[in-house]
């Protein structure tokens, strides 16, 4: 199904993601939420953490370091709002920006590209954007991987 999927493959693959969690090395989360992601019918998907000052928003992977401003951004919007932010560009190529928020605590915001965003498929990115949210903190515990200075 184009821009989403049925609620059994859903369940399948948010399971899927469940489980794989707490095998996955801190630094494989993100292509594991990527993999979760792309299975529910979505474009391509990142994941953005704060840093301490609560200035930028780093990607979380292994290559080049990337950062986006958390104030003047819409990733920075989703961020501090706390909300669902879409971009009102290019019709062809959406973003959606979830925000990975643990309790009180904003972490993150989870970026989608996707041209077929379907109200149950933003439904279900939002479940993907709250366990990531949950992996990151029980991570954390552990690791310095997700330390953004």
């Amino acid at each position: 199904m184009e821009g989403g999927t049925d609620e059994i493959e859903a369940f399948r693959a948010i399971g899927a993601l469940l489980d794989a969690a707490h095998l996955v090395r801190p630094h494989d989360l993100a292509e594991l939420v990527a993999t979760a992601c792309a299975r529910l019918g979505a474009g391509a998907t990142r994941l953005w953490l704060a840093d301490h000052g609560l200035r930028t928003l780093a990607l979380l992977d292994d290559g080049e370091e990337q950062r986006l401003p958390i104030d003047g951004s819409l990733a920075g919007r989703a961020f501090t709002t706390r909300t669902v932010v879409e971009s009102p560009g290019d019709p062809a190529s959406p973003t959606i920006w979830y925000p990975l928020i643990d309790g009180v605590d904003r972490l993150g915001g989870l970026e989608v590209e996707d041209d077929a965003l379907t109200d149950v498929l933003r439904n279900e990115l939002r479940d993907v954007a709250t366990i990531s949210a949950a992996e990151l903190v029980t991570r954390g515990r552990y690791t310095d991987a997700f330390t953004v200075t």
